[in-house]
């Protein structure tokens, strides 16, 4: 079961992995400058929110606000729904740009049972009689050392097995 979702939800070829790159470092530059607001009453029944801009994180940005009598500055703060907003609009961005990019077929790649990913060259797969001796390889060599296997590969070697309608 484990290795169904995460071959559900791996990555499969080199382009998705660097969408998904390039999203998680856009989500962290905007948060790192975020958008800042300052909200303050004027007069008795009207509230004004005034727009800051982006500024980093770490010096929030300071405004001077012009009373009758005297002007004194204030700090401003982020504007947490336009921050999630735009997070929000990157994520579903960035998961269409993933699953809209060609998947490349999964091929096994590491001389082992295991499968991975291929890279942006395409491989071309193992003749299946050559699989199938690779396989019938390792559940020997299980069968005569298994605690020397985790239980994931135990489970790996057995699913590859089942797919080569090994008996």
């Amino acid at each position: 079961m484990l290795t169904s979702f995460r071959r559900m939800f791996s990555l499969g070829s080199l382009n998705q992995q660097k969408g998904l790159a390039a999203g998680i470092a856009l989500v962290v530059l905007i948060g790192m400058f975020p958008p800042w607001i300052i909200t303050y009453k004027a007069g008795e029944y009207r509230t004004v929110t005034k727009d800051l801009g982006y500024v980093f994180i770490a010096t929030p940005p300071s405004y001077t606000r012009p009373t009758l009598s005297s002007s004194y500055e204030t700090l401003g703060r982020i504007d947490i729904q336009r921050l999630l907003v735009q997070w929000a609009i990157v994520a579903i961005a960035t998961g269409g740009f993933c699953l809209l990019l060609p998947k490349k077929e999964l091929l096994d790649t590491t001389g082992g049972v295991g499968m991975m990913p291929t890279t942006e060259k395409q491989q071309t797969p193992r003749p299946r009689e050559e699989r199938v001796a690779r396989v019938k390889a390792m559940l020997e060599e299980m069968e005569a050392n298994p605690d020397l296997y985790t239980e994931d590969e135990k489970t790996e070697v057995a699913m590859a097995a089942r797919h080569l309608r090994i008996a």
